[in-house]
């Protein structure tokens, strides 16, 4: 088991380990250093489907991830019995950061669509049911029937 302080954010504490984190995830500024200093390995898959089929396999100590992003792609692609097996901590104890969803700019009704998603976003968040579908969420009850 990794023993992981978020308090103290020292890689030294997982010193050695194989860390997965996909290619696109930036990782922030002590991460790179530990990486850079060999003081973890990283490998980059493509998918976070992979780093975790290579986590459940033991090709990999521990994988970053969103949290909520994380429990989406666990539910979807492993059984309850792989789920049960992992252990999450956080890596930090700060504000989370924001998410963000991105579109193409290519079609010429980007910027409708964009507007429309975050018109609807902000009457979610003052009709209170962003705020419920993300407990929902965190409760696990939008996960997938098993």
């Amino acid at each position: 088991m990794i023993d992981w302080d978020p308090n103290k954010q020292n890689y030294d504490d997982v010193k050695g380990a194989q860390v997965g984190a996909i290619i696109s995830y930036n990782c922030g500024e002590e991460f790179q250093r530990a990486e850079k200093d060999g003081v973890i390995h990283v490998m980059r898959p493509r998918t976070l489907k992979s780093a975790f089929a290579m986590l459940l396999r033991d090709r990999l100590d521990l994988v970053v991830s969103k949290r909520r992003v994380g429990r989406h792609v666990l539910w979807d692609n492993f059984s309850d019995l792989e789920i049960d097996s992992l252990d999450s901590r956080p890596e930090n104890l700060r504000q989370a950061s924001h998410d963000f969803l991105l579109i193409s700019k290519k079609p010429p009704n980007a910027e409708v669509i964009l507007d429309a998603i975050n018109r609807g976003l902000a009457k979610m968040r003052v009709n209170g049911a962003y705020k419920r579908f993300m407990d929902e969420f965190e409760a696990g009850l939008l996960a997938r029937s098993r």
